[in-house]
């Protein structure tokens, strides 16, 4: 041994033997770890328990061609489309208890748990309880926690159960509300927004607690959620599994306190209404647009907005908002659609005057407007989508009552959204339509193009004329397509149209002295960008 060493000299062989037994000791402990790892990553589907061996088999019935079973031995207790065995007590080596969960498939129903209690011989089933890991031992059995159903506002509730060996009942001690609560930067979807306790006040005294919970439902799938500020909260949703009959949105102002809500619903086809809670001033510019913006999303009828009675407990909240006509502010300034349009790319093949006419000629409506004091005015609409026409608003507004005929179909329609200043105004038809239009975008058309009117020139249904487009013109900002296509009283909010079919303005009026001077509101400037 060499001075300042420790110890005795090793001979190679024995210091290889013992690398070697390392290395196959660490290698075998090694593979015991994965595949522990392995097994407790894998599906859980046989487990030991004094009765038996309890095993997921696949299954084939009479009502259920591709399901799964629950055995015991392979006799078979239970069967769904799925069937998971999800935790055991004490353990999975020779478990008392264990929890299995049978799920019918699809977003309708939650799955259905079950406790298998093998302390006693038959085994006992409970059906709709069921734990997880949060399980402990109490006096005469074991305490758990678990969903519990919601309350009346709709909050979820987690429920304290205890279970008593051999008893086959499960006895709820105690249920708490679970709410998210949390800073507002750190909110997602309207569910954390309507789950926390002091976001939801404002919304909770403007609705009262039943409808709240209502409310609640039609909006438990997020289309948007925005937070302005970190003070302005905006959200829309739809029902689950009834998303085109049951819609919603609500706004709330954190500062303030204050909340407004809108409830749509469409029960018949085509007959849109909606419901408004709170008081909106004319301050609140961001609301109106917002409120407003997504009623044209839906096209709701202006006629069909009902304000709703504020609750008197919270009348002095909304006392110093100077109150605006929604339907006044809102729509009449608008006069745009929001409709993912057939601007995806106008056709390019010219056609000839008979083709065109063929293609063209069911999108036109002859429209007959009924004023409130008994008026009638006529003009026409071209129809852009299975809802949405575009006319103009010297035709339609102020109007009682609106219909659009062609041949021997006649259709109510309403007025969705109007800009008078601007003479567009939208209808929606209470039928869907079969035929509708392209439209072509403003700065594609070129002066010298041939150009196509159909309308109802006092009242002659579906006249057709022809010209040219004569000038793009744009006084005040508004764009006007000059053309020499003749039109008449009566041609108002007929369609303009180029040799390809597309839609290209809203015929809207001529010079009077005139030769050939006409005008037609271009048909882009009614799409909502």
């Amino acid at each position: 041994m060499k001075a300042g060493t420790l110890g005795h000299a090793m001979s190679p062989f024995r210091y290889w033997s013992a690398r070697r037994l390392y290395i196959i000791l660490f290698s075998l402990i090694n593979v015991l770890l994965c595949q522990q790892r392995v097994l407790a990553q894998a599906p859980i589907n046989q487990i030991r328990t004094k009765e038996g061996i309890l095993t997921i088999r696949p299954w084939k019935g009479k009502d259920c061609y591709s399901c799964q079973g629950l055995y015991i031995n392979g006799k078979q207790i239970l069967h769904e489309q799925f069937v998971s065995i999800s935790a055991a007590y004490p353990s999975f080596q020779d478990p008392q208890l264990v929890t299995v969960s049978l799920d019918a498939g699809g977003t309708c129903c939650a799955p259905t748990p079950y406790i298998l209690d093998f302390s006693v011989t038959p085994h006992l089933s409970v059906e709709g309880a069921g734990f997880d890991k949060d399980i402990s031992r109490s006096e005469s059995g074991v305490m758990f926690t678990n969903y519990a159903g919601t309350d009346k506002l709709g909050d979820r509730l987690l429920g304290l159960y205890e279970y008593v060996w051999g008893s086959g009942k499960v006895v709820m001690k105690k249920q708490t509300p679970q709410y998210s609560i949390g800073p507002l930067s750190q909110k997602q979807y309207p569910d954390d927004i309507l789950s926390d306790p002091i976001m939801r006040e404002p919304l909770i005294k403007l609705l009262g607690d039943a409808y709240f919970s209502k409310f609640r439902i039609a909006i438990v799938v997020s289309d948007k959620l925005r937070i302005i500020d970190n003070n302005i909260v905006v959200a829309s949703g739809c029902q689950m599994h009834d998303c085109s009959s049951n819609f919603a949105m609500f706004f709330l102002d954190i500062r303030r306190k204050l909340a407004w809500a809108v409830q749509g619903e469409e029960p018949d086809l085509g007959h849109k209404s909606a419901r408004i809670w709170g008081i909106i001033g004319k301050k609140d510019q961001l609301l109106l647009k917002e409120i407003g913006g997504w009623m044209l999303e839906h096209q709701i009828p202006i006629d069909s907005i009902t304000h709703m009675p504020l609750p008197a407990s919270v009348s002095s909240l909304y006392a110093s908002q100077r109150p605006v006509d929604v339907k006044a502010e809102t729509f009449e300034k608008n006069g745009k659609v929001a409709i993912a349009s057939n601007l995806d790319g106008p056709k390019n093949k010219p056609l000839v005057p008979v083709e065109l006419f063929k293609i063209l000629s069911p999108s036109i409506y002859v429209i007959n407007a009924v004023r409130s004091n008994g008026d009638e005015f006529q003009g026409s609409a071209v129809a852009i989508s299975p809802t949405v026409l575009l006319t103009n608003c010297h035709v339609v507004i102020d109007s009682s009552s609106i219909e659009m005929y062609q041949k021997d179909l006649k259709i109510k329609a309403s007025l969705i959204s109007a800009d008078v200043e601007a003479d567009r105004c939208v209808l929606s038809s209470a039928t869907p339509l079969t035929n509708y239009v392209s439209i072509r975008p403003y700065d594609d058309l070129k002066v010298g193009e041939r150009v196509y009117s159909i309308g109802a020139p006092a009242g002659l249904e579906l006249t057709m004329t022809d010209g040219l487009l004569s000038g793009k013109r744009n006084p005040s900002g508004r764009r006007l397509v000059q053309n020499s296509a003749p039109i008449s009283p009566g041609s108002s909010g007929g369609g303009l149209f180029d040799e390809a079919g597309n839609l290209i303005g809203i015929t809207t009026f001529k010079l009077k002295d005139s030769e050939n001077l006409n005008f037609a509101i271009t048909a882009e400037d009614y799409l909502l960008r």
